[in-house]
């Protein structure tokens, strides 16, 4: 990853690759994925310490294994494609070390591909739907720096979306 860092204002991006393990209604449909994240940083813009991101970021997923009670029924595939605004505040706790704790809100486009068995016309359906919905959420970043135009980070994180439901 490369980015400017330090006390001015100063901008950078970098790409990452990232992990996704789903929670609540998705995890019955998807099992973890990954994905890769760009991302645009300024740091002390407005404020000293102050971190402002844009980043956009795409991940697959897998389907569940679970057994439907049809079997023509079942998920293909399902993709996001989340674009997040970041706010951020950098705490100093070593020379090169820093601590981010983050909000973020944004969309998500989703898209499933699934199949099923459509009984009024007796015949297999393949399905590929796009969503567009909110997205919001919150996180921390551990951040080592190496230099001026190099650093390292853990950014462990956890955003939430909200799509119709079916019923």
């Amino acid at each position: 990853t490369i980015i400017y860092l330090g006390y001015n204002h100063e901008s950078g991006f970098s790409i990452s690759p990232d992990y996704l393990l789903p929670a609540g209604k998705l995890n019955k449909l998807a099992e973890n994925g990954y994905g890769a994240v760009l991302k645009f940083e300024l740091s002390n813009f407005i404020q000293p310490d102050m971190e402002l991101a844009a980043e956009i970021s795409f991940f697959n997923l897998s389907p569940t294994k679970k057994t439907y009670i049809e079997p023509e029924s079942r998920i293909n595939s399902i993709r996001f494609a989340p674009f997040m605004l970041t706010k951020g505040y950098s705490f100093h706790q070593f020379e090169h070390f820093e601590v981010i704790p983050n909000i973020s809100a944004g969309v998500i486009v989703v898209q499933y591909d699934y199949n099923y068995f459509d009984i009024p016309t007796s015949a297999k359906k393949n399905i590929s739907e796009f969503e567009l919905d909110p997205v919001f959420g919150f996180g921390i970043n551990f951040r080592y720096s190496f230099n001026d135009l190099f650093y390292i980070s853990m950014s462990p994180g956890y955003r939430i979306f909200f799509e119709e439901s079916g019923t």
